[in-house]
């Protein structure tokens, strides 16, 4: 049986053949590097809150302390006008789970310090303080279509914020809560008229108050 030997043409082919390989893989490789991208997306400064780990005590005793309490005071005055709490007879309150409720404090973008009373929603139960949690939202190609649509016809685009929204509108469900420190008689219970943040079912009570008002 004959052996072929390589000629110069047949070495020159196989030379070829290797380098498309090798451009090939390399062309592989590069769609998989692009498929397996691991690029952090950071959201932009400007749009962020910046949170701030304080206790009460660290807030109104150290750095910024008056602003603090500004915040605070204003925050505190926003329950109270809207009657948010009532202090129920003791016999109501026999065999209730209460929420423990904290402070949260944090410095806007623009420098304003806030101060939040939350509750925390994580001690509810399912079921026996709240049912339904999702809220609605405005899609994002809805919302594109709208500017869209605003530019086209001329139309003025107009935003508003609305300060301590979950307050309005009534809560049904019957919630117990523990006010931290900054309130008077802190070792006292009260049940809730309005709605909190934090409360598993603030957001769909908020939007359901929501409708209807514009409905």
């Amino acid at each position: 049986m004959q052996e072929t030997e390589d000629t110069p043409d047949t070495q020159e082919i196989k030379e070829d053949e290797t380098s498309i390989e090798s451009e090939e893989d390399i062309q592989h490789e590069t769609r998989e590097t692009i498929r397996r991208s691991t690029r952090q997306r950071n959201i932009p400064d400007r749009y962020a809150n910046y949170y701030v780990h304080l206790i009460y005590s660290e807030a109104i005793n150290g750095k910024d302390s008056e602003n603090w309490k500004a915040a605070i005071q204003e925050e505190k005055g926003s329950f109270m006008k809207n009657k948010t709490w009532i202090e129920p007879d003791s016999n109501q309150i026999n065999d209730k789970r209460i929420l423990n409720a904290r402070w949260i404090f944090k410095i806007k973008e623009d420098g304003c310090h806030t101060a939040q009373l939350v509750v925390r929603g994580f001690e509810q139960e399912k079921g026996i303080d709240y049912d339904e949690t999702y809220s609605s939202v405005l899609h994002s190609n809805v919302f594109r279509l709208l500017m869209a649509l605003s530019v086209q016809k001329d139309y003025y685009i107009l935003k508003f914020d609305i300060k301590t929204a979950f307050l309005y509108g009534h809560l049904d469900e019957e919630i117990y809560v523990k006010l931290p420190e900054g309130f008077e008689n802190t070792n006292k219970i009260y049940k809730l008229q309005k709605k909190i943040c934090g409360l598993k079912q603030a957001p769909i009570k908020w939007n359901q108050h929501f409708k209807w008002i514009n409905l």
